[in-house]
């Protein structure tokens, strides 16, 4: 989990840590279009993980952000 709460952060310019899990990403300034593109370049170069568009817009926080992560890792 660690890695890829590394990766959200990364892809949003910010820190996050395990506190910030149920953290709704609408209450984020940082999440944002660049953040979302950014979010689907990191999964697919760092974890061989493709995201749709669909597949994040459906995301409420960071705990499901990680979980779609998760699904989709093989």
């Amino acid at each position: 989990m660690t890695d890829k709460l590394v990766i959200i952060a990364d892809s949003m310019d910010i820190e996050l840590d395990i506190t910030q899990l149920h953290q709704p990403l609408n209450t984020l300034d940082e999440w944002d279009s660049i953040s979302i593109l950014g979010l689907m370049a990191k999964a697919d170069e760092e974890l061989g993980v493709s995201l749709s568009p669909d597949d994040i817009d459906a995301a409420q926080t960071i705990q499901d952000l990680i979980n779609l992560l998760d699904n989709h890792d093989d």
